[in-house]
């Protein structure tokens, strides 16, 4: 018998919630990259608005990892990974 722990992915059900908040709540949601602390909604913002057919969370990661390109980071630290 497994137990409900065993049976439940806690990575896949916090990327899929983290996705949600992105999505669903970018006005209440703080990201932290770098030195710079801001809500979805103003990153988005800040790199010119989420465009047309794309999430939040889809825009925000291609934005991040160029953001870790451009600055020399391996870690990616901040960045959500969508490969769950």
């Amino acid at each position: 018998m497994t137990t409900i722990k065993e049976e439940i992915n806690i990575r896949v059900f916090v990327q899929d919630y983290l996705k949600h908040l992105y999505n669903d709540c970018p006005e209440s949601l703080i990201v932290a990259k770098g030195d710079v602390a801001m809500t979805v909604a103003d990153w988005c913002h800040r790199f010119g608005g989420t465009p047309k057919g794309e999430t939040n969370f889809e825009f925000l990661d291609s934005q991040f990892k160029r953001w870790d390109e451009l600055n020399g980071s391996e870690t990616g630290r901040g960045r959500v990974d969508d490969d769950g």
